[in-house]
């Protein structure tokens, strides 16, 4: 039989867990610090159904901004690959230019 003491600590251990997810939640959250603080200072008094929304909510958030922030470091990376692209081009341009002039040289030499 489960006692009340052992039901206690579930209930506490849940809290805690649930406390240390909306605390990372709002951190990672792009919310503006005086929304966060405003919600937190609404937090004592919220129902757990308010809680549970709330954290939905704030997934959602954090998921929006890592899908913003993922996209960002996507066009980061095409701009870079095209600029190293667009530099092995221009290199290769100027190696063939000086072996041209290399070949024009041996040519001269073997002709003297």
């Amino acid at each position: 039989m489960v006692s009340k003491e052992d039901d206690n600590k579930k209930i506490e251990e849940e809290a805690k867990m649930i406390g240390k997810r909306l605390a990372l939640l709002m951190a990672a959250s792009s919310l503006d610090d005086e929304v966060k603080n405003a919600y937190m200072t609404l937090l004592p008094e919220m129902e757990m159904e308010q809680i549970d929304q709330l954290m939905k909510m704030l997934e959602r958030n954090v998921q929006d901004a890592a899908e913003i922030e993922a996209a960002s470091l996507v066009k980061n990376l095409e701009g870079i690959k095209a600029d190293h692209a667009k530099k092995v081009a221009e290199a290769e341009q100027r190696a063939l230019k000086e072996m041209e002039t290399i070949e024009t040289i041996l040519n001269d030499v073997e002709g003297v």
